[in-house]
């Protein structure tokens, strides 16, 4: 989940039992999700982190990328989106929603 959101979609595709990544810039953010996964007992992995430079992570290793709202606080997508793109799995997706 690239800029989690803090403790919203994050949990819930964990419950559905996706392997889940929280990415954020944000520590608030990243701890609410932290609270909520402590809470319910579900394994997410935490990273703090600007999306504009996902160096932090394999390429292709993400077979979707869930991206809610987030490019609003950007000042250029493109950046964003070549990053997403690069670490997207062969086949994977990129979704903004």
């Amino acid at each position: 989940m690239l800029a989690s959101g803090g403790g919203q979609q994050v949990p819930i595709l964990a419950a559905a039992g996706a392997n889940v990544v929280s990415f954020d810039l944000s520590d608030a953010q990243l701890a609410t999700d932290r609270m909520v996964a402590e809470r319910e007992g579900l394994a997410i992995r935490f990273v703090r982190g600007d999306m504009a430079d996902l160096s932090a992570f394999e390429d292709a290793g993400f077979d979707l990328i869930f991206h809610p709202a987030s490019n609003v606080f950007v000042p250029d997508v493109c950046v964003v989106w070549r990053e997403c793109f690069a670490c997207c799995a062969p086949g994977g997706r990129c979704s903004p929603e």
